[in-house]
């Protein structure tokens, strides 16, 4: 009886060592986002906020109500990197379940010479670096006069998360049965009709994975961003958060606000759509 509640108190204790290590910095960084500067800067660190303050959150939002004498141009322009942001990932997002249900479907469904090879050539692209190609697609965007606007973002995006969008589909589809797009083919569907009726509503999971992936992906990036944008026209919201930094002044409270701004929307994807996450990614676990 003694070793089974030594063993579980390991057990737990590994745990919550294990919880607290992956968690921790996100509380950090919380809780610096309500705190005074001066709090910020304290020796030693205060772990409790003594004097909560939402200061931070209205230099974001409200710039006029919040430090006049300190205000970072960059701060005024977070709002519209959270739009910027917003507008490219969810477009990302449906370009990709767009572009990727017919190939996915392709390569689970029919099989022709160097079919495999497609497969694998399609998944390795990922392993590109985006500094091994920001200087070309920073040519050609400047050549087309496309610099520093929205589509310099989802252009390049398309090819950053479109392989690993079409495996994760690929790898679903191929746990489903061909018998029921045959049935309902048998029935009077066409191929296109049995894939909207059929494949579709049965691969809610896998959609939902592959749209989380596609939207957290291009929500994060930072290389192309940085590169490819120039001003508050087309910045995304981790280039708005890396703008606050200058030589002069280092807002330790607004840089963590916008570290806690930055990570709400995938946290909230993550949150809420958890379970089609874990089984969109574990039965499109499959080899391509």
């Amino acid at each position: 009886m003694a070793k089974i509640v030594v063993r579980k108190l390991v057990l737990y204790g590994a745990l919550l060592a294990i919880m607290f290590f992956l968690i921790g910095p996100y509380l950090w960084v919380i809780i610096c986002s309500v705190q005074k500067e001066a709090d910020l800067i304290s020796k030693p660190p205060r772990w409790i906020p003594t004097e909560p303050t939402l200061q931070n959150y209205l230099l974001v939002f409200l710039p006029e109500v919040g430090k006049k004498g300190q205000l970072i141009v960059s701060v005024e322009k977070m709002p519209r990197g959270m739009l910027n942001s917003t507008i490219v990932a969810l477009t990302i997002v449906v370009l990709n379940i767009f572009l990727a249900i017919p190939a996915a479907y392709s390569l689970s469904r029919f099989r022709f010479k160097g079919s495999r090879t497609v497969s694998l050539f399609i998944i390795a692209t990922r392993m590109i670096p985006s500094v091994a190609v920001v200087i070309p697609y920073f040519i050609i965007l400047k050549t087309t006069g496309l610099l520093d606007t929205l589509l310099a973002l989802i252009l390049p995006y398309i090819p950053y998360t479109l392989p690993f969008t079409i495996w994760i589909l690929h790898g679903y589809f191929v746990t489903i049965s061909p018998d029921l797009e045959e049935a309902a083919m048998i029935d009077g569907c066409s191929r296109l009709g049995a894939i909207i009726r059929i494949m579709i509503p049965v691969a809610v999971p896998g959609l939902v994975a592959a749209a989380i992936y596609a939207f957290m992906s291009s929500w994060n990036e930072f290389i192309l961003a940085f590169v490819l944008t120039t001003s508050e026209n087309a910045q995304t919201m981790p280039v708005m958060a890396a703008m606050i930094i200058n030589e002069i002044y280092l807002p330790f409270g607004v840089l963590n606000t916008a570290a806690v701004l930055t990570s709400i929307p995938p946290a909230i994807l993550a949150v809420f759509l958890q379970r089609y996450l874990v089984q969109g990614l574990t039965r499109g676990g499959v080899k391509f």
